[in-house]
C-alpha cells in the first residue's frame, strides 16, 4: 500500500497498516520495534501455515521506496 499523507507520522502509519489488515480479517502481529534505524516495522500474518510479512515504512519526501 502506498499512502501519501505528510501529516501521518511513523507510528500512526504502522497502526494504519495494522488496522487495515485487521479489517481484512487477518490477525496481524508486530515484529520489530518502532523507531529502529531502518525506520520500518514488519507486520506478520499467518493463514493455513503460510506466513506473510508486510513492511510498513513511513518514507519522508524525496526518499524512494525500496
Amino acid at each position: 500500500m502506498i499512502l501519501i499523507n505528510k501529516k501521518l507520522d511513523g507510528l500512526r502509519f504502522e497502526r494504519l497498516c495494522y488496522e487495515t489488515l485487521c479489517s481484512e480479517g487477518k490477525h496481524p502481529r508486530y515484529n520489530g520495534k518502532s523507531g529502529q534505524e531502518d525506520y520500518y516495522v514488519a507486520i506478520i500474518t499467518e493463514h493455513n501455515d503460510t506466513l506473510t510479512v508486510y513492511r510498513c515504512k513511513n518514507i519522508r519526501d524525496k526518499q524512494r521506496p525500496e
